[in-house]
């Protein structure tokens, strides 16, 4: 359904899709985090491990591992508003999102 200003919103009536669609240009700006913090966000955030674990694997103490997680979601949330409007829920999940057209999977938010 066109809006007030003519777009139509692809996601109006997905809010799954709007996810599936973000998830894919974040996997983008993750590769652009500053190691330590891709490998932490990597590691735990997408490939589900525990900060135990992946401390643990990467020679670090947990609390350690916990700062690298916490600096590379901060970088992350920049990176993301820098280029996409995001809306979220009252509950803070994602109902909508628009990211510039630079914003896919293969070439990440450019601007």
């Amino acid at each position: 359904m066109p809006a007030a200003d003519g777009v139509v919103d692809p996601f109006a009536d997905d809010p799954d899709g709007a996810r599936y669609e973000l998830s894919r240009c974040l996997r983008s700006l993750v590769d652009r985090l500053a190691e330590p913090y891709r490998s932490a966000v990597r590691a735990v955030d997408l490939d589900g491990g525990t900060q135990t674990a992946v401390s643990a694997g990467a020679g670090v103490s947990v609390s350690g591992m916990k700062s690298r997680v916490q600096r590379g979601r901060r970088q992350l949330r920049d990176l993301l508003l820098d280029c996409c409007t995001i809306e979220v829920s009252a509950s803070g999940g994602v109902m909508d999102y628009a990211g510039p057209s630079s914003c896919t999977a293969e070439s990440a938010c450019t601007g």
